[in-house]
């Protein structure tokens, strides 16, 4: 049924190509986490390369932005549906100032930045051991006089 779509021009063929929506500027979309020692972030950006995206860090706002160019016209070829979103995009994240930006990390991997921004270690949440007073021993004495 494709094919004669795209060899016999038909009243089918034109409701086909009408009813594609406008493609939308391409915002990727974020997963933010947070543990005691980081924040990550992943950003979704399938089809893009490596190059073609950039990170920065500039007044406590992690940016990202990428281009990706529109697919090169093909002579013979013809477009029915175009609706991947091409051209540019560019995120902003506020971060905390508990970020150590200069001990952050970038990995690109099957189409997802992770991004590592680990917190600087007096903001890391640190753990009190509890520990268990022996049956019959007498409270501690405190040093807090």
């Amino acid at each position: 049924m494709y094919a004669s779509i795209c060899t016999n021009p038909s009243p089918n063929r034109d409701r086909m190509t009408r009813s594609a929506p406008a493609p939308r500027p391409f915002a990727p979309r974020a997963d933010i986490r947070e543990t005691d020692h980081a924040y990550g972030l992943t950003l979704e950006v399938p089809g893009f390369a490596p190059e073609q995206i950039q990170v920065s860090f500039e007044k406590e706002r992690l940016l990202i932005s990428g281009d990706a160019p529109e697919p090169a016209p093909q002579e013979g070829t013809v477009f029915h549906r175009l609706e991947r979103s091409t051209g540019g995009f560019e995120r902003a994240f506020r971060l905390p100032r508990e970020v150590d930006i200069s001990h952050a990390e970038a990995i690109f991997d099957l189409g997802l930045l992770e991004i590592t921004l680990p917190k600087r270690a007096e903001a890391q949440r640190q753990h009190i051991e509890i520990r268990a007073r022996p049956r019959g021993a007498a409270p501690a004495e405190t040093d807090a006089e």
